[in-house]
């Protein structure tokens, strides 16, 4: 289970960095100009995917505050990458991992204390892709898709 563990941690902070994209619409993976564009469709099912991981309030300005309104960021991993993973410690390629940031609140109901998470902020996607020499990132930030 620690090689899972380890794996998810690793995932939540590299997908932490992709979630400050902020890209209305589908983006193009962060490649080198060079490279042919390419979009992908957010895939309509992720939250029934595996959930790997959240984090909460992540950043990597050491000097940055605390702030007002921090976020959650939860990571999902599609189940069929996530299977493969458990047998070989690798993520296989085509394995699809996404952060969805969301917004928190803490004055909700009878809540004293604390933060929830509340509405969908950012979505950021993490394909790992021979075809683009590695991982391929997409950011989603239109409120129809992330209402879904």
């Amino acid at each position: 289970m620690r090689k899972t563990f380890n794996a998810a941690v690793f995932v939540l902070v590299g997908l932490a960095g992709v979630a400050c994209i902020s890209v209305s619409g589908i983006s193009a993976p962060a490649r080198a100009q060079s490279q042919p564009q390419a979009t992908m469709a957010l895939p309509k099912d992720f939250r029934q995917w595996v959930f790997l991981t959240s984090g909460y309030s992540m950043s990597y300005d050491a000097n940055a505050g605390a702030e007002a309104s921090p976020r959650f960021e939860n990571v999902f991993v599609n189940p069929s990458a996530y299977q493969a993973y458990l047998r070989s410690g690798t993520w296989p390629d085509k394995t699809v991992l996404v952060l969805e940031s969301r917004n928190s609140d803490s004055k909700l109901s009878i809540n004293r204390n604390g933060r929830v998470q509340t509405t969908p902020a950012g979505i950021s996607v993490h394909v790992k892709d021979a075809a683009w020499g590695g991982w391929a990132f997409y950011a989603f930030k239109d409120r129809a898709e992330l209402a879904i």
